[in-house]
C-alpha cells in the first residue's frame, strides 16, 4: 500500500496497490472491486488486509456505486458500509471511525483534508467526472456541510493513467475542450495524435482543485497503465483486471 501523510495523527490515508491480496489475478492479487471478480469473499478480506495495512477499523469502512458523476454522499453512522450506498462518485465526512474508499483502475483518485474542522473527503474522478469538475463540487460540499476554507485543504493526487497512456475519441476532446476552454491547448494537458488525441485526466483535476481554492496539492505521478508490477489498469488489461482502493479515514 501507498501511504499519504497529512501530518496529523487524527487521519490515514493510502492507495493499495495490486499486490498482498486473495483474488487471482493472476494470484494473490489485491483486488478492491466487487464488480470485477465473483467472490464477495475475496474482496471483502482484501479490504480486511488494508485496515489492518493502513491501522482504520475495517467495520468503518464505506464505498459507494460509483457512476462516473459528480454526486457527493455526506457520510455518518447511519449510512456506514462498504455495499450500503447508490450512484456516487465522492464522499465526505467528520465523524471518528468512518473510513473512506473509492476503487479504481485508471480513474483518478483524490483525497482531500481540511485540518481545521478535522474533515476527509475520498474523489473517483474518471473523465466524466473530471469534465464535471467532480474535484470542484466535493470543496463545495465541505464548505456547506463543514464550514471547510478551502485554503486550509490538503489535497492528494493519487496514481492514475497518464497522458502518454490515454488516448480518445473527439467527443472526449470536445467535452474536455467546453469545461476547460482556456486549458484544452496547453501541451501538458492535451496533445494531438493523428485522428485522436491525449489527454492528462490527473492535469485537469489539478487545475480544478486550483480553481476551487485549493492550493496545497501533492500530485503521485505514478501511471497506473505504465506500472504492470504494481497496478491494475483497466485499459492496459482491456477490462480484465482488478481495482485498486483510494483510501481515507478519521480515526
Amino acid at each position: 500500500m501507498i501511504r499519504y501523510d497529512f501530518g496529523d495523527s487524527r487521519v490515514r490515508c493510502g492507495f493499495t496497490t495490486r499486490e498482498g491480496g486473495v483474488s487471482p489475478f493472476p494470484v494473490h492479487a489485491m483486488n478492491m472491486s466487487f464488480t470485477r471478480e465473483p467472490s464477495t469473499a475475496n474482496v471483502l478480506e482484501n479490504y480486511r488486509r488494508a485496515a489492518v495495512e493502513l491501522g482504520v477499523d475495517f467495520e468503518g469502512m464505506t464505498g459507494v456505486k460509483q457512476v462516473h458523476g459528480r454526486d457527493v454522499l455526506l457520510v455518518t453512522g447511519e449510512n456506514v458500509g462498504l455495499n450500503k450506498n447508490g450512484n456516487y462518485d465522492a464522499m465526505i465526512t467528520q465523524t471518528p471511525g468512518i473510513t473512506l474508499c473509492t476503487v479504481h483502475a485508471d480513474c483518478t483518485p483524490i483525497f482531500l483534508y481540511d485540518p481545521k474542522h478535522c474533515a476527509v473527503a475520498a474523489i473517483h474522478s474518471g473523465w466524466r467526472s473530471t469534465v464535471l469538475k467532480i474535484a470542484k463540487e466535493t470543496v463545495e460540499a465541505m464548505e456547506k456541510h463543514f464550514g471547510t476554507c478551502p485554503r486550509d485543504l490538503q489535497a492528494v493526487i493519487g496514481p492514475a493513467i497518464h497522458i502518454d497512456a490515454f488516448e480518445v475519441d473527439a467527443d472526449v476532446y470536445t467535452a474536455f475542450g467546453e469545461a476547460f476552454p482556456c486549458l484544452i491547448d496547453d501541451p501538458a494537458l492535451c496533445r494531438r495524435a493523428s485522428v485522436k488525441w491525449h489527454l492528462s485526466v490527473p492535469g485537469f483535476v489539478y487545475h480544478t482543485l486550483i480553481e476551487s481554492g485549493v492550493h496545497q496539492i501533492y500530485w503521485d505521478h505514478r501511471c497506473t497503465f505504465q506500472n504492470e508490477q504494481l497496478f491494475f489498469s483497466h485499459r492496459r488489461d482491456r477490462g480484465t483486471t482488478g481495482a485498486m482502493a483510494g483510501i481515507i479515514g478519521i480515526l
